[in-house]
């Protein structure tokens, strides 16, 4: 047998098992998408609100997916990389900035420089000295053109393409972030190579710099689908589990981001790029978790607070109990700076704010998409709680505090009224309950101790997410704040996150479990919350230390006085 009738041969033998393979590839990406429309067909709970405000439809969504996977994989397998980014349109397509879907990959790459935007213009906010000499590139300097093109078209095609078009503020400074890092376990095309840039310098000289991509290849080879007629995937729809979603559990993504200073324009950083506002007469310790100082503006005494996120426990809350303390007898107003803040937790959030007020807050209500989990957890916990007669028996059984939020009976009386209400809800034949507070939380009471009474200020931008979209909600909504800034994000209800078995890289997907309402029964959700003092950072701040910024809000701080 010759060597060309040898190859007929094996192709013969070889290529129905290749297609069935390929084929089988197929089935089980589509596999994929019948796990993940259940899901929110079932439990995500802006769907009608997506319907009503976008023209969002699931099942037209999920068709298109289906349509890229039957046209990407014609003749081919479709490599796992393009399925990734076919997942992550449509959890785009929600426009839902807690909407996202994470994946086993340690593919990433980054720059060693970080930029901000203004008025279609691109300015250097932080350089890695170590790769980087000044003479090169320096913070101020602006970016001009990235790989010969210039800047605001590359990053408008990053946010078309990479973000949700949801808030166009947002999608823009999301797409800021991505242009010099890139994350695999997040969906993005991962660059590598060189990459040129044309600078324009302080001084108004331009040259060009001339850098590599920092990349980190992928570890974690795909896998063919088993050659088999099972179902592999349908069997899973019902043990769907729920659990938090945390990028920075991943070691490889959180030591491949741990050589890099926090910037001023970081998401969370403790210090932000709010410029120093007058004379410091007082000013927390370098090592303090809270930046915040006390300086004298037109013979005032004004406090500044940096709250970077809603995430964290006792430790924090006793810090901010100390400060807002001092605040109270020393400050005669308060700005809270919660620019870049991503959000956490409601009950730290509700800690936090019960020291800023002498009167009750009222959270927004949620509409919460349930299903017999939530009532089975209902029927479990309820008998446990029910047996609580004392303040000091709530403590023994739900903890001292719920992240900063002292436990009583009272504590113990709402949860109670929450999983009645759940049991109820379902009873009455609503998978979407009617709108109801969190955790049976229907008001904030006021610190037993501490209690801010002065006028607040709060600082807000369109990186501002989840629970910083509640915070000036909440505090805006019962008129104890003024808010200066920008639109927030507009992510209005609480995360679920939801795996399941495969071999596709999915790590897992997170979605809404609830559409938080306001008191103008509006929701948050793409809304977010406007400004009653509106600022947009300019070409100028960020070439002068956000100088027309600063003015701008120390008259906002003048306008707290006039009655």
């Amino acid at each position: 047998m010759n060597l060309k009738n040898v190859t007929s041969f094996l192709m013969a033998i070889l290529l129905p098992f290749q297609v069935f393979s390929m084929k089988a590839n197929e089935a089980m990406m589509h596999e994929a998408l019948d796990i993940i429309k259940h899901t929110f067909k079932v439990q995500y709970a802006p769907s009608d609100w997506k319907k009503q405000h976008a023209g969002w439809d699931l099942n037209r969504e999920i068709e298109k997916a289906r349509d890229k996977i039957k046209k990407q994989s014609k003749n081919k397998t479709l490599p796992l990389k393009d399925f990734h980014k076919i997942l992550r349109d449509f959890f785009n397509s929600t426009k839902d900035y807690h909407v996202a879907i994470t994946f086993y990959s340690t593919e990433m790459a980054c720059l060693p420089f970080k930029v901000k935007g203004a008025e279609g213009r691109y300015f250097i906010t932080w350089v890695d000295k170590d790769r980087i000499n000044d003479h090169s590139l320096a913070i101020g300097d602006e970016l001009l053109e990235f790989n010969g093109k210039p800047v605001h078209e590359v990053v408008t095609k990053l946010k078309n393409e990479e973000m949700l078009s949801s808030n166009e503020e947002t999608d823009y400074g999301l797409a800021e972030v991505n242009l010099t890092s890139r994350i695999g376990a997040l969906g993005f095309s991962v660059p590598k190579g060189p990459v040129k840039l044309k600078i324009k310098h302080k001084n108004k000289k331009a040259s060009v710099l001339n850098l590599e991509w920092d990349y980190f290849d992928e570890k974690i080879s795909p896998r063919k689908a088993p050659i088999s007629q099972e179902n592999t995937h349908k069997d899973y729809i019902r043990e769907l589990i729920a659990k938090p979603f945390e990028l920075a559990s991943w070691p490889i993504l959180k030591e491949a981001n741990s050589d890099f200073e926090e910037g001023p324009h970081d998401v969370g950083s403790k210090i932000s790029y709010i410029p120093a506002l007058g004379k410091k007469i007082w000013e927390a310790k370098q090592s303090a978790i809270f930046h915040a100082y006390l300086f004298e503006h037109n013979n005032k005494k004004i406090g500044f607070l940096r709250i970077p996120s809603y995430h964290g426990e006792a430790e924090e809350i006793e810090e901010f109990e100390t400060l807002i303390s001092f605040m109270q007898k020393n400050s005669d107003a308060l700005i809270i700076d919660q620019v870049n803040n991503p959000g956490g937790s409601a009950f730290y959030l509700y800690a936090l704010a019960s020291m800023l007020t002498d009167k009750p807050l009222y959270p927004p209500k949620h509409k919460m998409s349930i299903t017999q989990r939530e009532v089975m957890l209902s029927l479990i916990v309820l008998p446990i709680l029910e047996q609580i007669q004392s303040d000091l028996e709530a403590k023994e059984v739900i903890g001292d505090t719920l992240e900063g939020i002292p436990v009583d009976f009272e504590t113990a009386q709402c949860f109670i009224n929450y999983y009645n209400y759940i049991i109820d809800e379902w009873n009455a034949g609503r998978s979407i309950t009617k709108p109801f507070s969190l955790a049976g939380f229907d008001y904030i009471n006021p610190h037993p101790k501490c209690r801010y009474t002065k006028d607040i200020l709060i600082l807000t931008n369109s990186l501002d997410f989840s629970c910083a979209d509640f915070f000036p909600a909440i505090m805006q909504d019962a008129k104890r704040a003024k808010i200066f800034g920008s639109r927030t994000a507009g992510a209005g209800g609480y995360i679920a996150t939801a795996d399941f078995p495969n071999i596709l890289g999915i790590a897992n997907y997170r979605y809404t479990g609830s559409i938080a309402e306001r008191a103008n029964l509006k929701p948050i959700e793409n809304l977010g919350v406007t400004p009653d003092i509106p600022y947009k950072l300019t070409a100028e701040d960020l070439l002068t230390d956000c100088e027309p910024l600063k003015k701008a809000l120390l008259k906002a701080v003048d306008d707290l006085f006039i009655k």
